[in-house]
């Protein structure tokens, strides 16, 4: 069975079907059309160039199917909840394509409760770390306890804070998962 040449029309198809399946910024959008179009070039079935994708990217911009600030935001958020630490939301925002401005306006909007690295520390910690971990077992783990809050970006004051506490701080948690400290 031959494959299809790789027109505009199925260079856009492949886009949408790529955005209906993932949240994804402008770059992640282009690289996936990139390698598509490159193996076609490789089979000598395209029929459209390199040329061709950003005026294709333009166009799901003005649609609004691509929104990097919107991206950049849902992303942030959702990291920071899963305990990633400022620095550790930069670099995989980054690594994501997006502009450092974009990924600097999105870190600094968080919303309260997951706007500093303290709180999404205790939220990284709460997967058994510091604290949370049984007392007998606290002194032969502190050192990676505090080797995993660094790795995940945390200052090493604000490990030690969590991993050196003797209790959790007075907490509750809400019904969308926010930790907040009373």
């Amino acid at each position: 069975m031959s494959k299809r040449a790789l027109t505009q029309r199925a260079l856009r198809d492949r886009a949408l079907h790529y955005l209906a399946r993932y949240a994804a910024s402008r770059s992640r959008v282009e690289a996936v059309l990139t390698r598509r179009l490159a193996a076609a070039r490789a089979e000598g079935r395209a029929e459209v160039g390199p040329e061709d994708i950003p005026p294709l990217l333009d166009r799901l911009e003005a649609l609004g199917l691509i929104d990097d600030r919107t991206y950049a935001e849902t992303e942030a958020r959702s990291l920071a909840r899963r305990g990633f630490s400022s620095q550790a939301l930069a670099l995989q925002l980054g690594e994501q394509g997006l502009a450092r401005p974009l990924v600097d306006a999105a870190i600094r909007e968080l919303e309260p409760g997951l706007d500093s690295d303290l709180v999404r520390g205790w939220r990284y910690a709460r997967r058994r770390l510091g604290p949370y971990r049984s007392p007998d077992r606290r002194p032969e783990r502190r050192t990676r306890d505090l080797a995993a809050l660094q790795r995940r970006g945390f200052p090493l004051e604000v490990a030690l804070g969590i991993v050196d506490a003797e209790a959790p701080p007075q907490q509750h948690v809400s019904e969308d998962d926010g930790l907040r400290f009373d």
